[in-house]
């Protein structure tokens, strides 16, 4: 389900409301706002720079290949000496034994948390064990002997790993649970939090084939074959590309607005950026490339934009002076309200059919409004409002 949200209206002053009959925007249309061109390019530049800065705050971790070595970012370092205990080594380079003794051809894993340091590691009765704040404690949860726990590290740390069973488990907040997928003995999973939410999990399957879970639980086989006893490896760096695309996209709608609203008029440009969200969330449903991907998250953010900056301009446009507020307020209402139940709705979608199915739906339905928009436009529905708040005044 898609839901286009309104983030041009947060800075609507009712208390001086525009003037329908005042002046018009750089496209030619009369407007809420005026934005020249040495403006409309300094705020391009100024959303560029502040895209580029979150794109590497997002890829800085991957940067560092000891994330996944066991190196945190206090720079400490986590290991099974040769007598079997856990130690930790400090930046300064000094040593120190823990006193925890772990199971052979097992590792520990460590990561930046709420008290310093937390470690997660296999102790020599087969318990997963976790550290934090210096103290050890058992979680009373076996695992397959000869594997190693992943974790996500703060906030909401969260630990996999291959339990006795031989299938996938997660440990967070003092409790464990199965997934009830398999794993090949001898290999351990991957984990990443996801920046919308929830986390990933990548292991390799009974088959030897690698299989990823998603932050809504569902399991995406990829049809690529393992070696034996080799471990997968999830990467943030994917994660700050997506990201990073869809913030150029979105920098791009404010050269392509204006454009679109000036050759095509507000009618066509709705239709437009409706079929351009239509095509995004297509591609992602039926296009498993991640290239494809990071070109349909930048064409999504585009298209969404572009439809916020000519559906507020149109409503500031249309709407009565003395009823703009509460207008917008409905507005917002109803945008943000739909949030939840959006997100509930496609989490039972991806459950149920996976998330192409939820990309699929949400493609359906933009396709839908991009219908609509276009019968309308053909019937000039937004021309003869505009007339008939020209003719009100």
């Amino acid at each position: 389900m898609t839901i286009i949200e309104d983030a041009v209206g947060n800075g609507v002053d009712t208390s001086h409301p525009v003037r329908r009959g005042g002046p018009r925007l750089g496209c030619g249309h009369r407007g809420g706002a005026v934005m020249t061109s040495p403006l409309r390019s300094r705020m391009a530049v100024l959303a560029a720079a502040i895209a580029v800065t979150m794109a590497a705050i997002l890829v800085a971790p991957a940067a560092t290949p000891a994330a996944h070595a066991g190196i945190n970012a206090d720079n400490l370092v986590a290991f099974q000496a040769n007598t079997g205990i856990l130690w930790t080594v400090s930046e300064i380079g000094v040593g120190h034994p823990t006193g925890l003794a772990m199971r052979t051809s097992t590792s520990p894993f460590i990561r930046p948390g709420y008290h310093g340091s937390e470690i997660s590691f296999q102790a020599n009765t087969g318990v997963l064990w976790t550290v934090s704040a210096g103290v050890g404690r058992s979680t009373g949860l076996n695992m397959k002997h000869g594997t190693s726990p992943r974790g996500t590290g703060a906030p909401g740390d969260q630990i996999a790993f291959q339990g006795l069973d031989g299938t996938l488990w997660i440990y967070r907040n003092g409790v464990g649970r199965s997934t009830g997928f398999r794993m090949r003995a001898a290999t351990s999973p991957d984990i990443l939090p996801d920046p919308g939410g929830g986390f990933w999990m990548a292991f390799q399957s009974d088959t030897g084939e690698l299989k990823v879970v998603d932050p809504a639980g569902v399991l995406h086989p990829t049809g690529h074959q393992m070696r034996a006893g080799t471990n997968p490896d999830l990467s943030p760096f994917g994660y700050g590309i997506m990201l990073a695309c869809q913030a150029v996209g979105a920098v791009l709608a404010s050269g392509f607005a204006p454009v679109l609203t000036e050759r095509l008029g507000r009618e066509g440009a709705l239709v437009v950026t409706a079929a351009l969200i239509a095509t995004s969330e297509t591609v992602l449903a039926t296009v498993p490339s991640v290239y494809a991907a990071d070109a349909a998250l930048a064409l999504f953010a585009c298209g969404t934009v572009t439809w916020n900056v000519v559906v507020v301009v149109l409503r500031q446009t249309l709407v009565p002076q003395h009823l703009l507020g509460r207008a917008n307020s409905v507005y917002r209402l109803v945008a943000w309200g739909g949030l939840p139940v959006g997100a509930a709705a496609g989490g039972v979608v991806a459950a149920e059919a996976g998330t192409t199915a939820v990309f699929g739906g949400g493609a359906a339905v933009m396709a839908v409004v991009a219908v609509v928009l276009l019968v309308g436009a053909r019937r000039r529905w937004i021309a003869r409002a505009e007339q008939g708040a020209d003719t009100a005044l």
